[in-house]
């Protein structure tokens, strides 16, 4: 059999793949080369490779052409082993060992101003009424045919704007990036401080602007009866709003008056505080040691009927590399904000006055 024509016809038919193939051999040895070589080198971490080549052949480049120029990020296969420093382990014979990073955030501390019962809002600006006096009295029993008596009781219009409370803090984007504990140490600290100036302007600050008018300039101003301790002028407080129709009562009182005030003993030695705390959330009250009312005095309000939070915005964590150099120098900065305003409905079921100072009770007589 003559074989010519046959294998005529099967060059004509397979000669194209021949040539296919022995490119795709020609490209792995290539390949292998390069993948040995990168795989050996050791010189500056590259794999043989210049970190410029290395983002040239990314799609960096190309998406910063057709973005909006500003940052564009990329993953570079960078073999970084060699640039790594420790002072744990061996680098020459072994992958060394990274520092563990380690940093304790800061626990939830209770708050006046989040005790207060509060309303979200989507104004800069909160419109609502004071109403003076207190209460609405007058109502009586009315004959048939005979006049109903008028409310003693007048309203007036008030506009409370709503206050922004903000800081920022910068750190380094390695920083933030290589310990997930840093971020949220930052977080936590930058929380509790903002919480805690919050609460000063709640209660202290005057109204005037970008301030909040606080609740010593809002209230109504309390005189203790002669001869009792700070727990007997807790409790009357308490008392007296939920009598003018306070539903809720949140007590603010310094710490170390807190402290003081838990602490009193009878000439016995005995602590005469044991149901007092009881006592206060029986009759619908809390009670939050609060750094920022001054010392030797408390603030005591009925809410919501007396005041209340209109929020805005809560606390709010923002992180950005997008602040004046904050790109050049390889910076972050945390910003953290919140917006609300403090309304007082009616200011006598706001007091605030002075705690009297705890003086040892007499001696508790004791039956046999």
């Amino acid at each position: 059999m003559d074989m010519t024509e046959i294998k005529k016809a099967l060059a004509e038919t397979f000669g194209k793949y021949d040539e296919r193939v022995q490119r795709i051999e020609t490209n792995l040895i290539d390949l292998a080369q390069k993948y040995a070589g990168r795989s050996e080198w050791h010189g500056d971490g590259s794999g043989g490779e210049g970190l410029g080549a290395l983002v040239t052949k990314s799609d960096m480049l190309e998406r910063w052409k057709n973005g909006d120029g500003r940052v564009v990020r990329t993953e570079v296969p960078y073999d970084l082993k060699a640039a790594i420093l420790s002072n744990v382990g061996n680098p020459a014979t072994g992958f060394p060992v990274p520092p563990d990073f380690q940093v304790a955030g800061s626990l939830p501390v209770p708050r006046f101003w989040r005790a207060l019962w509060n309303r979200p809002t989507s104004s800069n600006a909160i419109e609502t009424v004071t109403a003076t006096p207190g209460g609405a009295p007058g109502a009586d029993a009315v004959a048939e045919g005979q006049l109903k008596p008028e409310a003693a009781l007048s309203y007036g219009p008030a506009t409370v704007p709503v206050a922004t409370v903000a800081f920022w803090a910068l750190c380094s984007r390695q920083l933030m990036e290589d310990s997930a504990a840093f971020a949220l140490y930052l977080d936590g600290e930058m929380r509790n401080g903002l919480d805690a100036k919050i609460d000063d302007e709640v209660i202290n600050d005057t109204g005037v602007a970008p301030h909040m008018n606080g609740l010593v300039s809002a209230s109504t101003p309390w005189v203790p009866a002669a001869g009792s301790i700070g727990l007997d002028t807790m409790i009357s407080t308490v008392v007296t709003l939920r009598a003018n129709g306070a539903s809720k009562v949140v007590i603010g009182i310094s710490i170390a008056d807190y402290l003081a005030t838990m602490l009193v003993k009878s000439t016995t030695g005995e602590y005469v505080i044991s149901p007092g705390t009881n006592l206060l959330a029986m009759i619908g009250a809390v009670l939050v040691p609060c750094s920022a009312v001054p010392t030797g005095n408390f603030v005591a309000c009925g809410t919501p009927e007396g005041c209340y939070i209109a929020l805005r915005n809560d606390v709010v964590v923002e992180v950005s590399r997008e602040d004046m150099d904050n790109f050049r120098k390889n910076l972050v900065t945390t910003l953290v904000e919140a917006r609300m305003a403090l309304v007082v409905q009616r200011n006598s079921l706001c007091l605030y006055g002075p705690l009297v100072p705890t003086t040892p009770l007499a001696t508790v007589s004791k039956s046999a």
